[in-house]
Order: structure tokens, then C-alpha cells, then sequence
């Protein structure tokens, strides 16, 4: 989750009618800036340590280089996870500004796995973000709706904090 406070000097009645679409808008490209950027580092050899994913069993790494040659956690045999994560991205937001969503597909087993303490939550891999990779996208947010709104009018001046 992303919180922005945003500061609003000289007339803000016309920057306040316009806030919520300028959010939303920042915000869906903020999700779209995560899936072009940072989504494909998770499917690099670095995104075990980057990440935090949950170890892997000796049994699963020796069937896995035995049948691939590789053992990077999200990459199977096939690369499917990859290819339909990678591929597209449905960005959806609210009027109010206050939600936007990024819904990407990807195949059933992403999804549909029996929970437990000793079973991987593959979806849950995907979507961590580092702390960096966290401020770097509200940033990218407060520097769009700053932007975006100093151009409404320029009798105001809005700071972002």
C-alpha cells in the first residue's frame, strides 16, 4: 500500500475537483510502471534473495535442475507463469481516486494450490515488492498527481511530501 500527503497552496478549490481522477490516474500508471518494470525481476536467478521467497526442498531443486538445468523458483518448465504474467495487465480504477487495481492472468496453479505451511504461495511471490521498489513507485505517484495538478491552474503551487 502507497500513502502520499499532498499539500495545496493558493486556490485549491479547482485542484481538490480534479484530485481524485488525477490520482487514479497516477496510480493505474504506477501499476502499469510495476508490471513493465519490476515484475520481470522476478523471474531472475537474484529474485530468490531479492524477494524473500520461501526456500525450496533439496528434493524439488535436484528434480528441477535434473529436468531444466535451472532452479530459479518462479521459472518452470515450460515458462508459462512467466510468458502470461509478462504479457498484459488490466488496470481499473475508481472515480473517488481512491483504489486502483492491476489484475494480470496467469495459469491455474498460480492460484489453485492446497494451503498449508509447507506449500509455496506462488502468487504471493509475484506480487512482493522491496522496500526501494515500494518508495520508488510513490514516488513515481507523487510526482504525477504534482505534476498533473500544477498544470491545472498556475495560480497554485502543490508540494507533495
Amino acid at each position: 500500500m502507497i500513502k502520499t500527503q499532498i499539500t495545496i497552496t493558493g486556490g485549491p478549490n479547482h485542484a481538490i475537483k480534479h484530485l481524485p481522477e488525477t490520482l487514479a490516474e497516477a496510480m493505474g500508471e504506477a501499476i502499469g510502471s510495476w508490471h513493465s518494470d519490476t515484475l520481470p525481476k522476478h523471474f531472475l536467478r537474484s529474485a530468490h534473495a531479492r524477494y524473500g521467497y520461501k526456500a525450496r526442498s533439496r528434493k524439488w531443486i535436484a528434480r528441477k535442475l535434473k529436468r531444466t538445468g535451472q532452479a530459479i523458483d518462479l521459472v518452470g518448465l515450460t515458462g508459462e507463469l512467466k510468458r502470461q504474467t509478462t504479457r498484459a495487465i488490466r488496470i481499473s480504477t475508481t472515480k473517488t481516486g481512491k483504489h486502483a487495481k492491476g489484475v494480470i492472468s496467469g495459469p491455474r496453479y498460480l492460484y489453485q494450490y492446497r494451503k498449508g505451511p509447507s506449500r509455496i504461495d506462488k502468487a504471493a511471490e509475484l506480487l512482493e515488492v522491496t522496500n526501494d521498489e515500494a518508495q520508488k513507485l510513490a514516488e513515481q505517484v507523487d510526482r504525477d498527481v504534482t505534476d498533473r495538478l500544477n498544470r491545472l491552474t498556475d495560480r497554485q503551487t502543490i508540494r507533495t511530501a
